[in-house]
């Protein structure tokens, strides 16, 4: 049976349902792009993401303290796996490799803390003696965990998170994560400080979760995989596209006589539970003369060019051929080099790409990249 509770614990039940409803909805929001893995994999994510959204249904009343408890392991428990997946990997998973840390999955992980420090808060809150210590170190998490978030991504970790709606302005995700960590500090000190709060409080402790809602619904919107594609349910092979816009309407990009550019074309997904080789790749159709194809590259997981190009190939990038190894759940960025020749336009439309898993095959993806080099005063 639920005890009564402070005037302070329904606000931290309130915010503990939001942050549950939020990791939630981003499980939820990967399992499309996990079923390549199998349904071991993508069954995970549905079954945390509804435990998640019960568990937020059921926060919007008072419940026993055992449950709150329950939430703490359970959430602690979602984040072991996610540490074990990105440092050692997974033993289930085929070929056990650790995976790369990226938006959606860093996202989960900070927000499911953050609800173990609300919990935590909330079952100290009754006791006068421990409140003023709950309201500092809750708040001194909070602020922890959101400036690690912040150090990660201006190292890389989450930036370089392939096929996301924000992977082309990473910093409004961090930005959305700051404000939303910061409200979620200042509401726990503020929420924490005494049994009775003065209606400005209450006013800004509001106003705080409204900030934090906004914040939330933003960060898992972004942190959705594009459903921009090619061959996405795997029908006609076990390579499939995943692209961060449409063909259409594409912006040459400009170049001066004999300067190079790399390039990205999509990036490729490996289907099933199987690890794709892709050990040659072809253009197959191209328009006109302004530049020539000097090379195509796969870049190691992880790792992202930005959709104008780059003058210069990240390390660890492989040439095709030999190719490499495309692994379920770590795709890989496919690149063409370019050389401008100075004769005006030049279209790459389609790449026809030979891998081998069991068997060998290939498959024609398109793509739309246009070069502009020489007369190009009208672009």
């Amino acid at each position: 049976m639920a005890q009564p509770e402070t005037p302070a614990q329904p606000w931290l039940r309130a915010v503990t349902a939001l942050l549950a409803l939020l990791a939630g909805l981003v499980h939820l929001g990967q399992v499309g792009v996990h079923l390549g893995e199998g349904w071991l994999i993508a069954g995970f994510f549905v079954v945390v993401g509804v435990i998640q959204l019960v568990a937020a249904g059921l926060l919007l009343r008072p419940r026993p303290r055992a449950w709150l408890w329950f939430g703490i392991a359970g959430s602690a428990a979602v984040i072991g796996v996610w540490v074990v997946s990105r440092t050692v990997g997974l033993p289930f998973v085929e070929g056990g490799e650790p995976e790369v840390v990226g938006v959606a999955d860093g996202l989960a992980s900070l927000t499911e803390a953050w609800t173990i420090v609300v919990l935590g808060a909330y079952l100290a809150e009754p006791t006068p003696r421990w409140r003023p210590v709950a309201a500092v170190v809750a708040t001194s998490i909070v602020l922890g965990l959101t400036a690690l978030w912040w150090a990660a991504a201006n190292g890389g970790a989450f930036n370089a998170d392939p096929a996301r709606l924000a992977a082309d302005q990473p910093w409004v995700v961090d930005w959305l994560v700051g404000i939303g960590g910061i409200a979620l500090a200042i509401g726990m000190l503020l929420g924490l400080q005494g049994p009775a709060p003065a209606p400005w409080q209450r006013g800004l402790r509001r106003g705080l979760v409204g900030a934090l809602t906004v914040s939330g619904v933003a960060l898992v919107w972004l942190t959705l995989p594009p459903t921009i594609g090619q061959n996405l349910d795997c029908r006609y092979a076990p390579l499939s596209t995943v692209l961060g816009g449409g063909h259409e309407a594409v912006e040459p990009i400009v170049l001066g006589a004999d300067e190079r550019i790399f390039v990205p074309a999509f990036e490729l997904h490996a289907c099933g539970g199987a690890t794709v080789m892709l050990v040659h790749a072809d253009a197959v159709t191209t328009d006109g003369h302004g530049a020539t194809i000097d090379g195509l590259w796969l870049l190691p997981a992880g790792i992202r060019l930005p959709d104008e190009g780059a003058g210069a190939l990240p390390a660890g990038a492989e040439p095709i051929p030999p190719g490499g190894p495309i692994v379920p759940g770590q795709p890989r960025q496919l690149v063409v080099g370019f050389e401008a020749t100075g004769e005006g336009d030049f279209t790459l439309a389609s790449l026809r790409l030979a891998y081998r898993t069991t068997e060998a095959g290939a498959f024609t993806f398109a793509t739309q990249i246009a070069i502009c080099s020489g007369d190009c005063d009208d672009r």
